[in-house]
């Protein structure tokens, strides 16, 4: 069982989406836009909302140290 990623892997994707989120306006933002559109929103995210604290907390309690 891993543990939650935490704030190094936020920051390492929020880094990463940098340039795709922040867009002057144009055709590159527009063709962005229509792509999220098309998107579930929470797809990019599912390793973060899927932690379960309950198990990651079972998974600390029963490590040796």
């Amino acid at each position: 069982m891993r543990g939650f990623p935490g704030p190094t892997a936020s920051s390492t994707r929020a880094a990463a989406g940098s340039p795709t989120i922040h867009l002057p306006g144009g055709p590159e933002q527009r063709e962005r836009d229509r792509a999220f559109a098309a998107e579930d929103p929470l797809t990019h995210h599912d390793w973060l909302y899927s932690h379960d604290i309950h198990d990651a907390e079972q998974a600390v309690a029963m490590s040796p140290g």
